[in-house]
Parts: C-alpha cells; sequence; structure tokens
C-alpha cells in the first residue's frame, strides 16, 4: 500500500462531524466560509496560482474519507488539485457588483462537500479587469478549526505580497489523529473519562431557551447571526471586576451568561460548552487541520447566589472542566447521552466563546487567544452562513477600542 493509500484513524473531534455528515449530508452548518477583501488588485494568474501552491501544503484539506470494517478512515489524496472559480465581473454594473459577489459567495459557500471523494476546500475569485478584488475560500469543519483560518489567512498574505511560498509544516494532521487514538486507548484516558462522567452525571439534558413555544422534533441547523458592539467602558468594567476577583476576563463574561441562561431558562444547574484549541504539542502549531474541541463547564447558580458567588463558582467548574481537557467531547456524549434526541445537541446546546484579539483570533484553551495575521493587506469580511451549529453560541471578540458581540441563533421558533 503507497503513502497515499494508506488508512488512517480520525481525530475525536473528526468523528463526530464524520458522523453528523451521514445523518445530514447536504447540510452546510460545518462549512466554514471567509472572504478577503485584498487591498491592492492582484493580477488573476499571480492569485490563482498562489492560492493552489499555498493550500496544496496542507494535507488535511486533501483528504478523503470512507468506512472500514465499521470504522471510519482517512486517506490523504494523490492530486492537490484545489477547485477554483473565477468569476469576472468587469461587464457587470458597479452599482451591481456587491450584490454579485455576495451571490457568488453564498453559492460557493453552500454548496456540499463530499468526504468520500474530497479535497475539503474550494476557492472563488472576484477579479475585475483581470485583477481579483475579493477571494474566497469555503471549507469543511472536518478539516479546519479557527487557527487553521489564522495559518491560511497568514500565508495568502505573505504570498500574494510577493514572499517565497514557505516549506511544507513540521507535521502531518493524521499524526496527530494516530497519536491522539493510541492515546485515547490507554488506561490513564479512561480513568480521566470516568472522573469527568461522574462529575457531570445528572446534569439536564436539555438547556431550554425557548419555553414560550414547542422545539421541532428536527434540529434543522437553519439560523442567523446577529452583531452588535458595547461601549469600551463597558470592556474596562470588566477587566477591572476580573483583576479584583482574581480570574480571567473569560470566566467573568462567562459568569455574566450564566446569569443570562438562567433568567432565560430558569434552570440552576447550567452546562455551557467553549471551544479550546487542542494544540498541546507545538510542533502542530502551524498545521492546519481540525484539532480544536469543546470544553464542558457545569456550574450550579442555586441558592440565590450574589454575582460575586456566580463568579466564584464559574471559575471552580472552569478549573474542573481544564483538568480534565484531554478528555474529548464525543466520548462524554457517548456515556453520558447513550439516546440521543434528534430536536437538540447532545449534552451542550450552548457554547460561549470569547476572543482577546479580534474577529480573526484563533480559539484557545478557554477562550481563545492569537491574532490576525493577514495584516492591512487582507482584510477579512463576514459571511453570513444562515445556520447554526447549537441552540445559541454567543462569541465576544474584545478588539481594543470596542467588544462586539456575535449571536448565532437557530431557526426553531423555540429560540428565535
Amino acid at each position: 500500500m503507497g503513502e497515499d493509500d494508506r488508512h488512517w484513524p480520525l481525530s475525536s473531534e473528526q468523528q463526530r462531524l464524520w458522523f453528523i455528515d451521514r445523518l445530514t449530508p447536504a447540510s452546510a452548518a460545518y462549512h466554514v466560509p471567509v472572504s478577503w477583501r485584498l487591498r491592492d488588485a492582484v493580477p488573476l494568474p499571480e492569485v490563482v496560482a498562489t492560492v493552489g501552491r499555498l493550500l496544496a501544503r496542507h494535507d488535511a484539506l486533501f483528504t478523503a474519507f470512507a468506512e472500514v470494517d465499521g470504522e471510519p478512515v482517512q486517506r490523504l489524496l494523490p492530486a492537490r488539485e484545489l477547485p477554483l472559480e473565477v468569476h469576472d465581473l468587469t461587464d457587470c454594473p458597479a452599482a451591481e457588483r456587491d450584490a454579485r459577489c455576495a451571490e457568488v459567495v453564498r453559492e460557493v459557500s453552500r454548496r456540499p462537500f463530499d468526504l468520500s471523494a474530497g479535497p475539503l476546500a474550494r476557492a472563488a475569485v472576484i477579479a475585475v479587469d483581470d485583477h481579483v478584488r475579493l477571494l474566497h475560500l469555503t471549507f469543511h469543519h472536518i478539516a479546519v478549526d479557527g487557527l487553521s483560518l489564522e495559518i491560511v489567512e497568514r500565508d495568502l498574505a505573505a504570498g500574494l505580497g510577493g514572499a517565497p511560498v514557505p516549506p511544507p509544516p513540521r507535521a502531518a494532521y493524521v499524526e496527530h489523529c494516530a497519536r491522539q487514538q493510541e492515546r485515547l486507548a490507554g488506561p490513564r484516558a479512561q480513568r480521566d473519562l470516568d472522573r469527568r462522567v461522574e462529575q457531570l452525571r445528572g446534569a439536564p439534558e436539555l438547556l431550554e431557551l425557548g419555553r414560550d413555544r414547542p422545539r421541532p422534533r428536527d434540529f434543522t441547523y437553519r439560523g442567523e447571526t446577529l452583531r452588535f458592539t458595547v461601549e469600551p467602558g463597558v470592556r474596562d468594567r470588566v477587566r477591572a471586576l476580573a483583576a479584583g476577583s482574581g480570574v480571567t476576563p473569560y470566566v467573568v463574561l462567562l459568569a455574566a451568561f450564566h446569569v443570562f441562561l438562567h433568567r432565560q431558562t430558569g434552570q440552576t444547574d447550567l452546562v455551557v460548552g467553549s471551544p479550546v484549541a487542542g494544540r498541546g504539542d507545538s510542533r502542530f502549531l502551524d498545521v492546519v487541520g481540525l484539532f480544536a474541541g469543546t470544553m464542558v463547564a457545569r456550574t450550579d447558580l442555586g441558592g440565590e447566589p450574589t454575582f460575586e458567588a456566580v463568579v466564584a463558582r464559574t471559575q471552580e467548574s472552569v478549573l474542573d472542566a481544564l483538568e480534565h481537557l484531554d478528555v474529548p467531547f464525543d466520548r462524554l456524549v457517548n456515556r453520558l447521552v447513550p439516546q440521543r434526541v434528534p430536536s437538540h445537541g447532545p449534552l451542550v446546546q450552548v457554547l460561549f466563546a470569547f476572543h482577546e484579539t479580534g474577529p480573526a483570533a484563533g480559539a484557545g484553551a478557554a477562550g481563545g487567544a492569537g491574532a490576525g495575521a493577514g495584516g492591512s493587506f487582507l482584510t477579512r469580511e463576514f459571511v453570513p452562513t444562515d445556520t447554526a451549529k447549537l441552540d445559541l453560541t454567543f462569541t465576544v471578540y474584545d478588539v481594543g477600542d470596542v467588544t462586539c458581540y456575535g449571536v448565532p441563533t437557530t431557526a426553531p421558533p423555540s429560540v428565535r
């Protein structure tokens, strides 16, 4: 068997998305669309060649999945040809170009991926007079996470600015998958799983946000994103409160989110997820792939606590979760929710994320860290997806002068 035909295990994070894709193969809920406006118009042939060369460096984007003996496996594709469409808007009236561009981005973003064939990325460029004005990439989430987008953005900004193509990453994503599965097969991983299961046992099956309307029978993944900003004074008060309480701003904001959830649901036993980077090995810091996982924090708001007490309880639940960060989310679900309900996600229906360095930041442990790498050459633009993976995802971006909040919500009337 040649190197390109070798079968590799999936990471735990990939296994979950592979299972979801089998249930809803045409859904765009786990597509990751990204658009960049180019500061300078770059000749079309240069963009096409640069994008193809840079993305070909990343194995995870050129992978296909199959089922062998009842288990999912992945293999690297022998060809590294990125699907790339060119949309020439030279003859389109200037007043209509933005609408046409949005139409192209929407269509490319929602087109289904075939995980059994790959690749797991596609590109589209918007050109005027043979120069590219906008570059759009759509990935499947099974191949990328937040930090992966930073790596791609950094490479593109450098490459389109004339820098040479960097060497391949030091490690391959499939090596991470193999090592993770080897570790999870050991006795220590089983003990960690058992301890974490006991901490979460008895948690409510559902955090019901929309008590005024019936929940649909099947989760639809339809949704929308609401975006707004708050004044800098709020950011300053959050940081002051965090410093005075000996916690991070993430903990203070999560505590406030807990209060919001309690008021919406009336529940005091709250289970909330947060993204974690999952890149403990420094060799994988420049590797594109799905490393990010979901940290599960369970917090008790019983007894009418003061907000100071809520912050302390939130800090305790976060520390408990961080101690078991290597326990994959899907394994917790398999132990705690053996019978799935199609109307909502298992174990966690609400996600909270905090990014301290702006909307382009990659997700780090318990909230995220990292910086946008595109600089001024590429400007990332918001791409609406009309989808949502959970009932509610609340994301806070701290951009310095203002703090931006994004709230993707699902379409079921119970939470609209």
